[in-house]
């Protein structure tokens, strides 16, 4: 069963599907952010690398997810994301 979509996430989400923006598709990145941050903290915890250097790869991993997300493949945007944030 799918794991249900934050209200406002899928809010900003519908928003950059009808309007591909930059400013939209940064607003669904800035709503995302905590999880990079975990992620990040996750693997500088584990690997010793450094947070912020971590962070950096997230965000940009993060970008490209959004970028490619497709709403009706079933995944929530986190499910889909996680992997371009660790950089898989």
């Amino acid at each position: 069963m799918r794991a249900p979509t934050r209200p406002r996430n899928a809010e900003l989400l519908a928003a950059y599907g009808r309007c591909r923006s930059t400013a939209n598709r940064n607003a669904v990145v800035h709503a995302n952010l905590p999880l990079v941050w975990r992620l990040a903290r996750q693997e500088s915890l584990r690997s010793g690398h450094p947070f912020d250097d971590l962070v950096q790869v997230g965000c940009i991993g993060l970008i490209r997810a959004v970028e490619r997300y497709e709403a009706g493949r079933g995944t929530t945007l986190s499910t889909a994301a996680c992997p371009w944030i660790r950089g898989a």
